[in-house]
């Protein structure tokens, strides 16, 4: 978050969220469970592995709900400031 004020003597705030490390350790886990069961051939690893980025979808959506109310929230309180 950067926070400046103006010439004209207002705020200006930039919010930006970088990486999340958890969604490429994620990422990784689901492609090894993928090539172990193409090469077993295990119809329950397989299964999984398609559940699995669904549920990475999910929580990404959950994440980004939170920080657009948590955005909206700051911008709200800095506006009756």
């Amino acid at each position: 978050m950067r926070i400046k004020r103006n010439p004209s003597d207002k705020i200006q705030v930039k919010m930006h969220s970088g990486m999340r490390g958890e969604i490429v350790v994620l990422f990784l886990i689901w492609l090894v469970i993928l090539v172990l069961s193409a090469a077993t051939g295990e119809k329950m690893a397989g299964i999984t592995s398609g559940i699995f980025p669904l549920t990475i979808a999910w929580f990404q959506f959950i994440f980004r709900a939170q920080q657009e109310i948590l955005q909206k929230s700051i911008k709200n309180h800095l506006k009756r400031s």
